[in-house]
C-alpha cells in the first residue's frame, strides 16, 4: 500500500513537471499547487480535510465500506469525492449519511494535459458540484 501511495505522490509531481516544462503552468504556481497537496495513509487527518479523494480499485463493496469511513472521520463540510470510472456514484452515495456531498471526480491517467478531469454528481449533489448544461434537440 505505502508503494502505491508514493507513486501517486510522484505522478502528481511529474504532471506539473510536464506542465512547466511545456510552458502550460508557471514554476511557482506548479510548486504552491503541489505544497498545497497533502497525502497521508492516515485515516484520522480525514478529520481536517476539505476534500477527500478516494481512489480504490472498481468494486463497489470496497468503495461503499471505504466511504462508510471518510463518512466518520471526515469533517462536516468536507467535499468527498470518488474516482470511480464506472461505478454508480448514487450507491456509493448512500453508503454515508451526507450523499449530497460526494462527488465523482475522475482523474483520468492518460488525460491531456490542457483538458478538465472528468466531474459527476449523484442524484442530490451538493452546491459545489458542477453539472454540464443540458443539450436539447433543438439546440
Amino acid at each position: 500500500m505505502v508503494r502505491r501511495w508514493s507513486v501517486g505522490r510522484t505522478r502528481i509531481r511529474e504532471h506539473y513537471a510536464k506542465r512547466v516544462r511545456s510552458g502550460k503552468t508557471e514554476t511557482s504556481v506548479a510548486a504552491e499547487r503541489e505544497a498545497r497537496l497533502r497525502t497521508s495513509l492516515d485515516w484520522e487527518e480525514l478529520a481536517t480535510a476539505d476534500l477527500v479523494i478516494e481512489a480504490v480499485f472498481e468494486d463497489l463493496e470496497v468503495k461503499k465500506q471505504v466511504f462508510r469511513r471518510i463518512d466518520a472521520l471526515a469533517k462536516s463540510g468536507a467535499i468527498l469525492a470518488s474516482n470511480t470510472s464506472y461505478l454508480d456514484l448514487d450507491a456509493i452515495a448512500d453508503a454515508t449519511s451526507r450523499p449530497a456531498d460526494l462527488i465523482g471526480l475522475l482523474l483520468l491517467a492518460r488525460q491531456r494535459d490542457d483538458e478538465a478531469d472528468g466531474r459527476s454528481c449523484g442524484a442530490a449533489p451538493a452546491p459545489m458540484c458542477w453539472r454540464p448544461p443540458s443539450i436539447s434537440a433543438g439546440s
